[in-house]
């Protein structure tokens, strides 16, 4: 049997750079979860999948209160403690674009059958400037790949936290 559980989840400090970037604590941090204005289903018996989750914790640095909204998470029962725990963050309410500019290594824009994969969003072809825009990226790591006609494919991985937008320059050498 689930329950959905609102009240408090004790997480250790290594879980928590996902929410406060790379803070280490010794001590377990106390996260006040809110479910007031989420929505949570059922995933697999002993799992829950919830989102718009509101946090809600005290900054161990300042002793300020802290908060992140929008959050998307999948909790797993956890039968020895009888609560929820969280198994993994899906996303943080950022609202990223991952900007490619696609070039030769002269800094020429390609834009001519170039496509720009980013995962998990998908993939697009440059425009006429050499540029592929992909909205609502989450917060984490981003694996982009280019391919373009006569060109070497490349793949990279770029870091992309709650700034907005993310350029991304990729110059492509020829076969």
């Amino acid at each position: 049997m689930i329950r959905i559980c609102n009240k408090y989840i004790v997480l250790l400090g290594i879980l928590m750079s996902l929410f406060i970037g790379s803070l280490a604590l010794a001590d377990p941090l106390k996260i006040d979860i809110s479910l007031q204005n989420a929505t949570c289903k059922a995933i697999v018996p002993d799992m829950v999948q919830c989102s718009g989750i509101t946090a809600n914790w005290t900054d161990p640095q300042t002793n300020n209160p802290a908060s992140l909204t929008g959050i998307d998470a999948n909790f797993v029962w956890d039968p020895l403690n009888y609560t929820f725990k969280i198994k993994d963050v899906v996303s943080a309410n950022c609202k990223n674009t991952v900007r490619v500019q696609v070039a030769d290594i002269k800094g020429n824009p390609l834009h001519t059958n170039v496509t720009v994969s980013v995962a998990p969003k998908g993939s697009t072809n440059t425009d006429e400037d050499g540029i592929a825009r992909f909205q609502g990226v989450s917060k984490g790591m981003a694996d982009i790949s280019v391919t373009a006609d006569g060109y070497q494919p490349q793949t990279l991985t770029v870091p992309v936290a709650c700034d907005g937008l993310i350029p991304v320059a990729v110059r492509l050498m020829p076969k």
